[in-house]
């Protein structure tokens, strides 16, 4: 958590310092209690669909789970997703947290990578048309090719996860000669875990089958719910822009984050921290004055980010039996 607000910290100091000026401060009286109602309400609506999708997704197959443990989750996940590169907690803490609300793990699993693979899908797909309607983008070689590197670990990492589906005895072959590798380096002794990994395979295999089947309209509402929790994060930053008392343009604002967004999930720093930041003021810098930059930075990530981080860490602190970690690493010593 330290080395997630150390990156952004220093990254927004850099960026503030290059931009700010006197009508930095001007600007930032402008912002008004208004404002940061509605910002803090359209952050709401962001965990509220951000919930609600998923709430759907385990519906669709089945399970239901108490709406506020779902919120929980996405705060929680949203904590690990900032502890590590490329969020890579994210997922296996929210898929941890749904089996021990005793959903199989290969419904677990599908549940949270249909909905990371789907909204990935959306911004992947929005960012190319963006890239070929939008010359001031396409013309900077840089962020094609990091664009470039975000649809290539998206396809990778869609077909990792959906080869289950569309190549199953081609998958069990490989997951089997891993085992069998396993077993031989005497990695794995118990063969019980085998039939597991099969167990979980095959709850995995059904789950997917039933969002293309029986469930799909889960699935579809749980998409357009996606589109409302992206639509909602991309207003956050005209919104701040437009209390700095610059009317940008909203066309602009969200074409900027098209891009910027799938470049986070693939960050190799934790959370996206220096990335996002720095990122934000690249994109933005053509089409907003240099010196709201800074301070839009800080805003735009207080409100899209620090908010569910901070709540994820005192919800997972406050759920961690911190006495008896303590105790125990005292008893050894």
């Amino acid at each position: 958590m330290g080395i997630f607000f150390l990156i952004s910290g220093i990254t927004i100091a850099l960026v503030i310092g290059a931009t700010s000026t006197t009508q930095t401060w001007d600007a930032l009286r402008h912002i008004g209690i208004k404002d940061i109602i509605l910002l803090s309400a359209l952050c709401g609506l962001m965990l509220l669909f951000d919930t609600l999708r998923t709430s759907v997704l385990c519906t669709a197959i089945g399970h239901r789970i108490p709406f506020t443990y779902v919120l929980k989750m996405i705060l929680v996940g949203m904590f690990f997703g900032a502890i590590t590169p490329l969020q890579l907690g994210m997922l296996p803490v929210e898929i941890y947290m749904m089996y021990k609300y005793d959903i199989p793990l290969g419904n677990a699993i599908s549940i949270d990578v249909v909905k990371r693979i789907s909204t990935m899908g959306i911004l992947a797909i929005a960012g190319v048309i963006v890239l070929v309607t939008n010359s001031a983008f396409a013309s900077n070689k840089i962020l094609l090719y990091l664009y470039y590197y975000v649809v290539f670990f998206y396809l990778f990492i869609s077909f990792l996860f959906l080869g289950v589906y569309f190549f199953p005895k081609q998958t069990m072959w490989l997951v089997d000669k891993i085992l069998g590798y396993l077993h031989k380096r005497s990695v794995i002794k118990d063969y019980e875990v085998d039939r597991y990994v099969h167990g979980v395979a095959d709850d995995y295999f059904n789950a997917l089958d039933l969002y293309l089947h029986k469930g799909r309209f889960g699935f579809f509402v749980a998409l357009a719910i996606g589109c409302l929790f992206i639509t909602t994060q991309f207003i956050l930053a005209p919104v701040i822009i437009h209390g700095l008392g610059f009317k940008v343009s909203f066309m602009d604002a969200i074409q900027a984050q098209i891009i910027l967004l799938p470049m986070l999930y693939f960050s190799p720093t934790p959370g996206g921290s220096g990335v996002a930041e720095g990122g934000f003021a690249l994109l933005f810098t053509s089409f907003i004055p240099t010196h709201l930059i800074g301070i839009s930075v800080v805003l735009w990530r207080i409100f899209t980010t620090y908010i569910g981080v901070t709540l994820g860490m005192i919800l997972t602190l406050g759920s961690i039996d911190v006495d008896k970690i303590l105790h125990t690493r005292l008893t050894k010593r």
